[in-house]
């Protein structure tokens, strides 16, 4: 509430008599508590007025300025009399619940609102509440005096302000916006019915406001059933032959559909009896939907010549046939149904409990034999599930290709005379017995007005599905693809828009993909389930299918997905954001949209391998030579084992079909491009000597393979087509491994297979053939990087030369990859070298004067980033693209992804709608991730540097803060060591001493191990821990170094010195003065920012402020002191990391805010100073520790140690 609203009531509590309230005091701010305290005691309202306060406060700080009014304890009343109380407010209010969802609250209000001579007007309130937009709703609509209010109530995470606006409104029929026009609504009708959704927690029976009034249970009763009298309708169709099976007649006589309907009382029976005691749980919802699809078959079984009893008899088959194949169809129907509802509805409801986390395996189909009836040429069409064929000769599905299922496929579910569409071109998609029952299910819901909902894991090929059989019946086919920024206004948009372009000639599927990763559940369970949007019905032209992943908890990972865990985690800022317990970050979906509910279930392995061998057939097998076909039985191998080992060692979100066909696209796209290198080429780079040593020995070895027996894959060809299918796995499958251990198996696998195959690998002594492996992908990898030209003092290890290859091979291929990795492993330089070098026909190398060239959209990732930020810059990017050529590569850079993560909303769903826009492309599944290991001893082999390199790695391992000091404190370190290497031996320990005071500091007391060195003391513990590799004397061990002398040393330092960050104790007013002191005897200009704490000021304009002003003083060379602008953090990456540009002997850095970036000169005097208290040390990013050079600061920090050494003494004394 604002102070003018306030104001407002004040006035009329002393103009207008009678008793004003005011409640929910505490929720006013501190300074309107103080106001309103003010206005009461300085006699402005006079002696006439009279106002009750109420505060529901827990404590007195809520409250504490309006306790200079006396407070008065007030009593509760009981139970039955607040249910007095409301009942003389609101006679006509009314509570509808059920324990099942689709057990008939919406009817019983009809029906309650009926026998009252009234026509509710349905209002849904659910999702992220807008009590202004409500307002407006409830104001648009034409009221008359026959209506009613009901309030459709689903779920919310507001669950008070839902509680405060459904007491106004049922109390008393009132609402008022609290913020924007402040508009208001009073209702002019006096019945309210509230109707609260079912979900899995009792969030909404909880609500305040459900304990005033008793509410009305409902529950699925089959004497309440109402059956139509239409003969013709689903209901009587149905029963019309349940009765003929129960009254043993359904062998013997053809059944009369739609010649007298059957008293409602029978169909109750029978219904019961035959479909609710099968399905175990039922709600009105299930069994109408249970109907429509029994119907349609029971129609086209009545009229099939083919089981006619005459046609029967004649054929000498089984009396029974006919009733055997009815109770088919009602086991396989009722099964089908119930399983994935109940299923799904017990495993949402656990993951609220402590003990079931875990998802436990779904089965797909039934394992029987499933019996469909079609209406066209094949009246009974069969498929099986398992292993068995009938010996009647039933056509085995799991040997019929793409085109005969889809053939198939349209016979069974196509009106008689229509034609089966085409796919799109160039369209690569499979069609396998299991997707063919899925579509074949699909199809026969659309068909029977039964809407879809459809669950499965991440690319299981769910949308891929949908799209597919929507171009196969010739539908026009939209989909809206949902994320957690998604709005409501969108949704209906999207909705509305596609029930527009629907007519009777014309049918459009509407598909709401990802529904449960956005907020507006309710919103989603009335387009889906009750076919409305707010309200409007929509016509039956318009088709709506749905798409959700499982509501799941993580479950207790082992120790190889534990690591490769921790190796995924993309900043320590992703651990805070909402749903991080869960699988898959999504709402809970309300239980209305699981009796619709159609689990995919999980792929089985069987399935799997066929999927694989398909896509491998399909994409090679008219395009190698009959010699290679054995070629394409070791590359399906190959990728199933891949599947199967990156599955058992990973997180399974992480895997998918897509991985499949990445990698089958890949090998094909090496194949094309790969070429031997000419005969006598050498490279005369720095750095490659090795490579150059291992190449000339893999010619050695290729031409001592010609001489030997021939092999699968003998040939020039068959040798590219192996180099292609190693290249395609390492890019799909080896790259994304988190640890060298993983790797090391994944390596020995493929060479196991490829030994299987007969592929002769080359051979050397005291050689695995995994050693093999691992250097013919590293010497791939080489290959490129030779035609690249790198910065200076750049070092290529392998984590770089990773990078470089799969950032590369993304590209090129326009496939969206997430390179995640520790801070340092050369993620940002990666980039930089592809962009140097992939500049199109200005290109130095010829290689990459052969591709387009590459521009690059950067958008900075930060804790104020947004949905429609992320939207917008892909849009930027296809406009980019459209005003270039064609054939040019529009890269969108997401910078520091992690930091947007923070946010409340999950910002990673946007990614998928938002890259389709620009390029045919489910966060960490549906982009590739390139995983970079943790560092390893291998830095380096130089002799000078090798002992520098196993302390950092001894110290790493072992820091007492994970991640606190990472790459970039070593790389700094080996830097400042190139640049003041001393030439006289003596120097050099203290050289290597100072260095590792300026990289390896910063650690608090509190979090250092205990030592023996008194408390005036600081040594560093890299040195403390690490000085007989260092090389140092042991007493260096134990001798610190003067913070002030190492900051002065830094902003002195024009090389090799990293922007500060100064970790304060106490307050971080003697981190000032030291900066001061030190800026000073420099000679150096300061400036001193301070960030605000307030939560309005967390917003684009205010970081926009603060940027203005930071480049400026980087233009003018400043000392810049930084304190509390966390908001701006993100934004200042590049600078941090000091990754500049040098154009025209000018230093330029990139500072961006989302969308916006801009090049900002740095001059080379800049130095960027970070003050951060100790108790906020643990929630910085290690991406963001890691820049820096880092410094504890306490009182103690401007004292000499001797001075220190005295105030100890003193205060011994003192005490003593």
């Amino acid at each position: 509430m604002a102070w003018p609203q306030l104001d407002a009531f004040l006035a009329r509590c002393k103009h207008v008599g009678g008793l004003h309230c005011l409640v929910h005091v505490q929720r006013l701010s501190y300074s309107m508590q103080h106001k309103l305290v003010d206005r009461i005691k300085g006699g402005w309202l006079g002696s006439s007025f009279r106002l009750v306060m109420l505060a529901m406060a827990e404590d007195d700080s809520q409250v504490h300025a309006l306790r200079e009014i006396p407070p008065q304890a007030a009593h509760a009343l009981s139970p039955e009399g607040v249910e007095d109380i409301v009942r003389k407010l609101a006679p006509n209010l009314m509570l509808v619940t059920s324990e099942e969802a689709g057990c008939g609250k919406t009817e019983t209000i009809r029906q309650r609102a009926f026998a009252q001579q009234k026509v509710p007007v349905n209002i849904p309130v659910s999702g992220p509440l807008d009590v202004a937009d409500l307002v407006h709703r409830l104001l648009d609509v034409e009221w008359r005096p026959f209506h009613c209010l009901h309030l459709d109530v689903g779920p919310t995470l507001q669950p008070e302000m839902l509680s405060d606006t459904l007491t106004q409104l049922s109390l008393w029929g009132v609402v008022q916006a609290t913020q924007g026009d402040a508009s208001i609504c009073v209702l002019p009708c006096s019945g309210t019915f509230v109707e609260l959704a079912n979900l899995s927690t009792r969030l909404l029976l909880d609500l305040p406001f459900c304990r005033l009034v008793s509410p009305k249970s409902v529950r699925f009763d089959m004497r309440a059933f109402q059956v139509s009298d239409c003969p013709r309708s689903p209901a009587q169709v149905v029963c019309c032959t349940l009765d003929a099976l129960d009254r043993n007649t359904l062998n013997t006589r053809a059944v009369k559909i739609g010649a007298t309907p059957l008293p409602e009382a029978r169909c109750q029976d029978l219904l019961q009896v035959y479909l609710v005691r099968r399905m175990g749980t039922m709600s009105y919802s299930l069994m109408l939907a249970l109907l429509r699809v029994l119907a349609a078959q029971l129609v086209s079984f009545s009229h099939s010549v083919y089981f006619d009893c005459k046609t029967l008899k004649e054929l000498n088959l089984k009396d029974s046939l006919r009733a055997h194949l009815v109770e088919q169809a009602l086991e396989a129907c009722a099964s089908f149904l119930a399983r994935s509802v109940a299923a799904s509805k017990v495993r949402q409801r656990s993951q609220h409990g402590p003990a079931a986390v875990h998802c436990a395996e779904v089965r797909d189909v039934p394992k029987e034999v499933v019996e469909l009836f079609a209406s066209q040429q094949t009246p009974l069409s069969p498929f099986l599930r398992g292993g068995a064929m009938p010996r009647s000769g039933l056509p085995d599905y799991s040997k019929m290709s793409t085109a005969e299922l889809e053939e198939r496929l349209g016979r069974m579910v196509l009106p008689l005379g229509s034609q089966l569409g085409k796919p799109a071109e160039g369209s690569s998609y499979v069609v396998s017995p299991d997707n063919f029952v899925k579509m074949v299910w699909i199809a026969l819901r659309v068909e029977s007005k039964v809407p879809v909902v459809i669950m499965g894991e991440t690319g299981c090929g769910k949308t891929s599905l949908i799209r597919h059989l929507a171009r196969l019946l010739s539908v026009d086919f939209k989909c809206l693809n949902i994320h957690a920024g998604t709005s409501s206004q969108e949704i209906v948009q999207f909705v509305q828009s596609c029930a527009s372009q629907s007519t009777d000639e014309k049918s459009v599927w509407a598909f709401l993909d990802e529904v449960n990763t956005c907020e507006h559940m309710g919103l989603i369970t009335e387009i889906v389930c009750h076919h409305r949007v707010l309200g409007e019905v929509l016509p039956d032209s318009l088709t709506l299918l749905a798409a959700c992943n499982p509501y799941r908890k993580k479950p207790k990972l082992s120790g190889h997905e534990a690591a490769a865990q921790q190796a995924l985690t993309l900043s320590d800022s992703s651990r805070r954001r909402s749903h991080s317990e869960l699988v898959y970050s999504v709402q809970e979906l309300p239980e209305a949209l699981y009796d619709y509910l159609y689990d995919f279930g999980f792929l089985g392995k069987p399935e799997e391998e066929s999927y694989v061998r398909s896509m491998v057939e399909h994409k090679f097998q008219q395009r190698l030579p009959a010699t290679s076909k054995l070629g394409l039985a070791c590359l399906t191998e190959l990728i199933v084992a891949s599947q199967r080992f990156t599955a058992e060692n990973q997180p399974a979100c992480l895997l998918s079909l897509r991985d499949v066909k990445r990698c089958v696209e890949l090998v094909d796209w090496f194949k094309d491009i790969i070429t031997y290198p000419k005969g006598g080429e050498q490279v005369e780079r720095e750095g490659v000597e090795d490579h150059l040593k291992y190449r000339t020995e893999v010619k050695r070895w290729d031409r001592a393979r010609g001489e030997q027996a021939s092999t699968s894959l003998a040939g020039a060809d068959s040798e590219m087509w192996l180099r292609a299918v190693l290249n395609g796995l390492a890019v799909s499958y080896h790259c994304r491994l988190p640890t060298r251990k993983l790797r090391n198996f994944y390596r020995q696998l493929i060479a196991k297979i490829l030994a299987s195959h007969r592929v002769q690998l080359p051979r050397r002594e005291n050689w695995e053939d995994e050693a093999v492996v691992n250097y013919l992908l590293k010497n791939e990898m080489y290959r490129y990087l030779e035609h690249m030209r790198l910065p200076d003092m750049t070092a290529v290890n392998e984590a770089l030369l990773e990078n470089v290859f799969v950032m590369m091979v993304c590209i090129l291929n326009r496939i969206p990859v997430f390179v995640v990795g520790k801070p340092g492993n050369s993620k940002s330089l990666a980039l930089r070298i592809i962009n140097a070098n992939l500049r199109g026909p200005d290109s130095e190398d010829e290689l990459w004067r052969r591709h387009p060239r590459l521009y690059v959209i950067s958008y900075q990732g930060s804790e104020v980033s947004t949905s429609e930020g992320i939207t917008k810059v892909f849009e930027k990017a296809k406009r980019y693209r459209e005003s270039r050529a064609k054939d040019a590569l529009i890269l969108v850079h997401f910078d520091e992804i992690g930091l947007a993560e923070a946010r409340p909303w999950v910002l990673f769903k946007v990614l998928k709608g938002a890259g389709q826009m620009a390029f045919a492309c489910k966060e960490a599944d549906l982009m590739f991730l390139r995983s970079c290991s943790k560092p390893g001893e291998g830095l380096t082999d130089k002799f000078d540097l090798d002992d520098l390199a196993k302390a950092y790695y001894s110290y790493y391992q072992d820091q007492p803060v994970q991640d606190f000091h990472g790459l970039r404190d070593f790389y700094f370190f080996v830097k400042v060591l190139a640049k003041k290497w001393p030439r006289d031996p003596g120097n050099r320990q203290y050289t290597i001493f100072r260095a590792a005071f300026r990289n390896f500091c910063g650690l608090p007391d509190h979090v250092r191990p205990q030592s023996h060195y008194g408390k005036g003391s600081s040594p560093c513990l890299f040195v403390q821990k690490q000085y007989r590799l260092l090389g140092l004397e042991r007493w260096m061990s134990e001798k610190s170094v003067g913070v002030l002398s190492l900051v002065e040393e830094n902003l002195n330092d024009k090389h090799c010195a990293r922007h500060l960050l100064l970790v304060c104790s106490g307050g971080t007013e003697a981190a000032i003065g030291l900066v001061q002191t030190a800026a000073a005897r420099s000679g150096r200009r300061i400036q001193i920012m301070v960030g605000s704490t307030f939560a309005e000021d967390r917003s684009d304009h205010y970081a926009f402020s603060l940027l203005k002003r930071i480049t400026l003083s980087m233009e003018q060379g400043d000392v810049l002191v930084m304190r509390g602008l966390d908001v701006v953090h993100g934004s200042l990456y590049d600078m941090l990391n000091m990754s500049y540009t040098t154009m025209g002997g000018k230093h330029l850095c990139r500072i961006a805010l989302g969308d916006a970036d801009m090049l900002t000169e740095v001059h080379e005097s800049f130095r960027c100073v970070v003050l951060q208290e100790t108790s906020q040390l643990e929630k910085l990013d290690a991406a963001f520790l890691n820049r820096f050079e880092k410094h504890c600061v306490g009182i103690e920090a401007g004292m000499s140690d001797e001075v220190q050494q005295k105030a100890v003494q003193f205060v011994r004394n003192l005490a003593n």
